[in-house]
């Protein structure tokens, strides 16, 4: 039976002067005693990198946990490293007792999972698979691939859900008390990054020292963790104690106009000086205003520019979400402001079409009826 540990730090090294010495496992909330539970003796394991092109670090990783591996009470028989110039010890991973998902950059990690063919691969293996920080993330369905370098928040190419190993359905975000209070790209990382990402998808936030357990009969948190979902955050566990959990449906609230200016924000990051200089000059904010001459003019060029961008497939994919989802106030200003802009022109309706989901399709002809527009519906929609 395969078993999954999805951890935010697994431990087996420390740096002293620079340089990376061997160490004891991490052994918060007994998770070095779980692991050896589960452990076989003379253990055959094999590490999957999330860095398959840097020898120097890979090469390291294995040092260190040569030594790591008996300091922490865990026998092992070999240890092998999967990178670019191994790809093929994942062809058969029968004789492997133990497969550790490394940390790193969870989108490289992610591109090497998928030249490895790792998700069909790893789907029968019925062994151990330990995982930490990125390996962890990766071990996902659907992964939340939540930026996390310079550049990546503000990235419109960046992408955020990602398919993964499907090992589980848990969203984790590793190291979570580290980067509470974290910036990036001049945004919060936490309130104005993952908070807004959450809409509909709950997040796993986990410490170091804390870990999720994975088996058939269900998934187990344990040690401190917090559960990120629609723009909130609860505390579901705690250090010492374990919770059995059951993933929340993906739902959708209703969406105010505080939520929909949040999310037109970390689409549109570059406008976020010009949404706060209306509000400084009026004194507060006035949504139709902002809606028509910030958020509208920016959407309708990125129409004419390339209505195939990834940016505005996650626009309009709001934008469906939105025009099922908006409260009263929010839905009337979407019709009167964006919905109408968009119909202004012909061509750039008919690019919009071919992004709009149904229901913000009824909501495009809601504004073209309150207008007193009429146009044949193939060209309105886009669809032929």
């Amino acid at each position: 039976m395969k078993r999954v540990i999805l951890t935010s730090n697994l431990g087996g090294s420390e740096k002293i002067d620079g340089l990376y010495v061997p160490a004891r496992l991490e052994e918060g909330n007994g998770q070095l005693d779980l692991i050896k539970t589960f452990w076989k003796e003379e253990a055959k394991v094999l590490f999957i990198t999330a860095s398959p092109d840097d020898a120097e670090r890979n090469s390291s990783t294995i040092r260190c946990f040569k030594d790591a591996f008996p300091m922490s009470g865990l026998s092992v028989s070999e240890i092998l490293m999967c990178d670019r110039e191994n790809m093929a010890l994942v062809d058969d991973l029968s004789g492997i007792d133990v497969i550790i998902l490394t940390g790193g950059h969870v989108p490289t990690q992610n591109a090497f999972f998928k030249e490895l063919g790792l998700r069909e691969k790893i789907r029968d293996f019925d062994g151990l698979v330990i995982a930490w920080s990125a390996g962890s993330m990766n071990c996902a369905d659907t992964v939340y691939a939540g930026p996390e370098i310079p550049g990546e928040a503000v990235d419109p190419d960046f992408k955020r859900w990602i398919t993964g190993l499907g090992l589980t359905k848990i969203n984790i975000f590793p190291h979570f008390s580290d980067l509470r209070y974290d910036m990036l790209d001049g945004m919060r990382l936490i309130e104005d990054i993952t908070f807004s990402d959450s809409m509909g998808h709950e997040i796993i936030a986990i410490n170091n020292g804390s870990y999720i357990v994975c088996e058939e009969d269900g998934e187990t948190v344990y040690g401190e963790a917090y559960r990120i979902l629609d723009g909130k955050i609860e505390q579901i566990c705690e250090d010492g104690k374990s919770v059995k959990w059951t993933m929340k449906e993906k739902v959708f609230p209703v969406i105010t106009e505080d939520d929909f200016f949040k999310k037109m924000m970390v689409l549109f990051p570059e406008k976020r000086e010009d949404y706060e200089k209306h509000v400084e000059k009026y004194g507060e904010r006035l949504s139709t205003v902002i809606m028509d001459f910030i958020f509208a003019p920016e959407i309708v060029e990125l129409i004419g520019k390339d209505p195939s961008s990834d940016l505005l497939k996650e626009v309009f994919a709001y934008f469906e979400n939105v025009a099922e989802n908006a409260d009263s106030s929010l839905r009337e200003v979407f019709v009167t402001t964006i919905m109408e802009v968009l119909g202004n022109d012909e061509e750039t309706l008919r690019r919009a079409g071919t992004l709009m989901g149904p229901k913000t399709r009824e909501l495009q002809s809601e504004a073209d009826r309150g207008l007193g527009r009429k146009r044949d519906t193939g060209k309105e929609t886009g669809h032929e």
